[in-house]
């Protein structure tokens, strides 16, 4: 088996400061220190704790974010939570090993169950966990080929790899090897996939919507009728004949969550194939789904299936979270700054923007050029009309449950080791305090990134390296006064040095496949910000239905020259509230309709020659209404 290029910090070792614990208390306060008292699924109903409620993926979803969320924070309320859970989940193991709801067979919520337990073993180092992942997984050898990976579990098959390969390291045994020989026999062709992507284009273009959602009920409902009533399982031919069905190819494979996880399928699948050149295989797949689907949060529209290069599609919350666990785990393997990059962007951008800043409602889809955010019907492919309000579930609930990973693992994983070397992803407010060649080492840092470019690391214990890589947003880096231009910086540090980081932003612009520009300040998208006027209950915790609430119909020069950076204060209790940097840039009113309740194509703004005008724009993850795609005026 191959060795991942870095090693995973275990969870609790770093320690989140500043802006980052924050919004860590801030979601530890909202949704998810209280969705079980606000959604049933994930209440004491739920068949995961030993009621006759929902037995699929939610539960193991929910957890797989609290976790690592109450641990960070050390919070007792979430480490109560957590353990209820944890201890129902072992608790539930019979004699062969297998485990959870006995009415859902079903290998897929196991998955993230699985992928969950190594990191809460760093944590806990509860000793139940090794046994009960070597019986479970003596248990799927023995079974998994009479009962093959069918449907969500063989498109996420290779979820299973990280578990299979955690506990490899731990024990050696060979059994695990057999197994991960075995889901890769079943799983979905995901290598295939990136290298021959069969529909890169908005989903529509191959189905319409009327037909892929009757064609989706007629196909898959016999299955979940089989999970909730708990039918006999189809026999072994026929589940593989279904899993060749090309429709079933083709909804898994513009599946905007099913992409985003898979990103990471090629480097894990490699790892155990020995086969190197499967390394960058999503990477470029990726960057293909983009050319096609892809917007200014660096990231491809879905809702939920791929929705082209439209600046009103939307991008479900799943997806992001997803990708950015993808990422974290792709730049593990591969050491790809590729994948650090994207990850920067989607934690600062995309993820906090399908929030309310208080983290007490979400958005199923959000839109990068989102003037309302209503129950209006939209053009969305698959989803309902209420996918973008912010509320508690505002269309299908697995977002309500899938959330709470984000901010937690992106903690987790903003920085990694190797050898003698510490590897800073990004250089966050944190405290790192892990061992190296079997000596401890510890250091601070300091800072407001990326709302501000400079920190100060302090070593706090051991002689040990720092490995910095330069960011594409990034032009130079500045290390105690000393500029470096190279792509990595190695610096030899020892105990009570200090290092003064200074990053060089780009401010530019970056034209969209849609034709329009956005505008961006190191990782940060900026985007102008609209007034909203909000309807909501009395609960914090309530739909809100935003309407605009000011003009939003500008476009911008593509020339910065002009543009002023501007730094606010950033004392917020919200992080991705009041905004605390704002670019002024030039621009003008222009025509832009509104066309099926959201603004028109930017492709069919018109330049009314107005006068031009100073507009502020703002960091894209504090607002709820914007426009980040603009038109392009002269």
């Amino acid at each position: 088996m191959l060795d991942s290029k870095f090693k995973k910090i275990p969870l609790g070792n770093i320690e989140p400061k500043g802006w980052l614990k924050r919004q860590l208390e801030v979601q530890g306060d909202g949704l998810s220190g209280n969705v079980m008292d606000l959604f049933r699924d994930l209440s004491k109903k739920s068949a995961w704790l030993g009621g006759n409620g929902e037995s699929w993926e939610r539960g193991p979803y929910y957890v797989d974010g609290l976790m690592p969320l109450a641990f960070l924070l050390k919070d007792d309320k979430l480490l109560q939570l957590t353990y209820l859970w944890i201890d129902s989940i072992l608790d539930s193991q019979d004699a062969e090993g297998f485990f959870g709801p006995k009415k859902n067979k079903d290998w897929w919520p196991r998955m993230v169950v699985t992928k969950m337990l190594p990191d809460y073993f760093e944590a806990s180092n509860d000793e139940r966990v090794i046994p009960f992942l070597t019986k479970y997984y003596h248990y799927m050898n023995k079974n998994i080929e009479e009962r093959p990976l069918f449907s969500w579990a063989a498109v996420r098959a290779c979820e299973e790899l990280i578990g299979i390969k955690w506990l490899y390291e731990k024990t050696k045994l060979e059994e695990l090897k057999e197994l991960a020989s075995k889901i890769l026999k079943y799983r979905f062709d995901w290598v295939g996939e990136f290298a021959n992507l069969r529909w890169p284009e908005a989903s529509k273009n191959y189905y319409s919507s009327n037909k892929v959602n009757i064609k989706k009920v007629l196909f898959y409902a016999p299955d979940f009728i089989r999970n909730i009533l708990g039918i006999k399982e189809r026999k072994k031919e026929k589940t593989e004949k279904r899993e060749q069905n090309l429709f079933n190819q083709f909804y898994h494979a513009t599946h905007g969550v099913n992409i985003a996880m898979a990103l990471k399928y090629p480097a894990y699948e490699a790892l155990f194939t020995n086969e190197n050149n499967k390394m960058s295989i999503a990477k470029n797949g990726f960057n293909k789904i983009m050319s096609k689907n892809g917007t200014a949060i660096s990231l491809f529209t879905c809702d939920e299936h791929l929705s082209g290069v439209e600046a009103f599609q939307g991008t479900e919350l799943c997806t992001v979270a997803e990708s950015m666990f993808s990422a974290e785990k792709n730049y593990e393997i591969t050491g790809d700054r590729f994948w650090a990059d994207l990850l920067e962007k989607w934690a600062y951008n995309a993820f906090p923007a399908t929030f309310t800043p208080d983290m007490c409602s979400h958005q199923y889809v959000q839109q990068t050029n989102q003037i309302s955010a209503t129950t209006a019907k939209r053009t969305w492919y698959d989803a309902y009309n209420k996918a973008n309000i912010y509320g508690l579930k505002p269309n299908y609930a697995c977002c309500l449950s899938n959330m709470h990973q984000g901010f937690p693992k992106f903690v987790e994983h903003i920085a990694f080791t190797k050898d003698n070397t510490l590897i800073l992803v990004a250089p966050l407010a944190s405290q790192i305090n892990t061992v190296l060649n079997d000596e401890e080492v510890s250091l601070s840092i300091d800072s407001e990134y990326p709302f501000r470019n400079s920190a100060t690391i302090k070593v706090n214990k051991g002689n040990f390296n720092i490995l910095i890589q330069r960011p594409e947003f990034v032009t130079s880096i500045r290390v105690n006064s000393k500029d470096f231009f190279d792509d990595e910086i190695l610096l030899h540090v020892s105990a009570n040095e200090e290092y003064k980081i200074e990053y060089n932003f780009k401010l530019r612009t970056k034209r969209n496949p849609d034709s329009s520009i956005s505008v961006f300040y190191g990782p940060l998208l900026m985007a102008l910000p609209i007034k909203e006027n909000i309807k909501m209950g009395a609960s914090r915790f309530s739909n809100r239905e935003m309407k605009p609430a000011s003009e939003w119909r500008y476009g911008i020069k593509s020339d910065l020259s002009d543009a002023i950076i501007k730094t606010m204060d950033s004392s917020s209790k919200l992080p991705f509230g009041t905004p605390n940097i704002a670019v002024e840039v030039t621009g003008k009113r222009v025509e832009w309709k509104v066309k099926n309740n959201q603004c028109d194509r930017v492709s069919l703004v018109k330049d009314n020659n107005n006068e031009y005008e100073r507009l502020v724009l703002v960091p894209y993850g504090t607002t709820n209404l914007r426009i980040s795609q603009l038109p392009e005026v002269h």
